[in-house]
């Protein structure tokens, strides 16, 4: 069991993780000459993706029937370049073999669907997360583990993760319904979420901080990500004017085109044509906008659902996390109006045709 540290960056999904991992990756070999560690996957990818995937391929007690098939699957995709790794044990014995860099003492894996664990199958989430610990005590040592993640607003967290799926996963899912949804996942209650880490991870050091207190800047979030964990004092002058920046990522549509696709529901025949009309419109939205004085932030959630996070955010005990009050601006948006701009209407029809 080695002395080295761990960092385990857990999420929470739609907190800048992308762009952290893309910076991590982009910047590994620069790192590694200061001691830190991006742990190794496979086929290049930026993040630990097939962790979770291997996570949920390992668990048993499942209710779904297919569950874990679906989740091999896309381990085995992850790995179609690696003809000698065929069992689940070959993934777990590659993800211990590659945690671990002689030449440095802290080691970081970054995956925000980690924070997802268990979100489809509730009954297995601890048994999930004692899996993962299993594997990690026999590298680290329990206490030299920093479980870390940043929270964001609640009522921008669903915002934000709503605007996603119906960008990327073609999901139309009117608002109410998907909080609705998101609400019985337990996917609103950082508390439980956090108590049930650190349940299995009793000696690790929890760190958690505020999305935007901490990681929204003018510097680059993964420069914010390493000043968070307090790593920029170690990284070496010559590293840092070698590191590059990637552009930010996974740009948020509009929430009037986000509006627009949930009410009139256009036609998906072709999920990779339907993402490029998607990407044209959000382009043509924000300059129509201003041509016609229209220059407010929007969201789609109304007054109903604000009124409801609110309520689930008294109850989420996050004080003992010394995160009292989450930082939001959502007060500061309009909703979306009941009718839409008929400029943007008849835009988004021509392209949506």
């Amino acid at each position: 069991m080695t002395e080295n540290k761990l960092i385990l960056h857990i999420g929470q999904t739609k907190t800048g993780t992308t762009s952290i991992q893309s910076f991590l990756h982009a910047n590994q070999k620069q790192l590694e000459l200061s001691g830190i560690y991006y742990a190794q996957r496979p086929n290049s990818w930026t993040s630990h993706r097939y962790l979770f995937h291997l996570i949920n391929s390992s668990v048993d007690n499942v209710a779904e029937a297919n569950f874990r098939e679906r989740h091999a699957l896309r381990l085995r995709e992850s790995w179609k370049n690696y003809t000698e790794i065929k069992t689940i044990d070959d993934y777990w014995d590659f993800f211990k073999k590659n945690l671990v860099n002689d030449s440095c003492d802290i080691s970081i894996v970054s995956e925000e669907l980690l924070w997802e664990l268990g979100k489809f199958e509730h009954l297995a989430k601890k048994n999930m997360i004692q899996l993962l610990a299993n594997h990690l005590h026999q590298i680290f040592k329990p206490k030299n583990i920093t479980i870390v993640a940043a929270l964001r607003h609640h009522s921008e967290w669903l915002e934000s993760w709503h605007n996603q799926m119906v960008k990327d996963q073609g999901n139309q899912m009117n608002i109410l319904p998907f909080f609705e949804q998101e609400q019985a996942y337990g996917s609103l209650d950082y508390s439980n979420n956090l108590n049930d880490w650190l349940y299995i991870f009793p000696e690790a050091n929890l760190k958690v901080v505020d999305f935007k207190k901490s990681l929204i800047s003018s510097r680059p979030i993964g420069i914010m990500f390493l000043e968070i964990l307090g790593l920029l004092d170690k990284i070496e002058r010559k590293s840092f004017k070698l590191m590059t920046y990637p552009e930010r990522m996974q740009e948020a549509i509009h929430p009037m085109l986000q509006a627009y696709i949930i009410r009139k529901k256009p036609n998906i025949d072709n999920i990779k044509q339907y993402k490029q009309k998607i990407r044209i419109a959000n382009k043509m939205t924000q300059p129509i906008l201003m041509y016609n004085g229209i220059d407010h932030p929007y969201t789609v959630l109304n007054k109903n659902i604000l009124e409801k996070c609110e309520e689930i955010i008294k109850l989420d005990n996050i004080e003992h996390l010394n995160l009292p009050l989450l930082s939001s601006n959502i007060k500061n948006k309009k909703t979306i109006p009941r009718l839409l701009p008929h400029q943007i209407v008849e835009s988004f029809d021509k392209v949506f045709k």
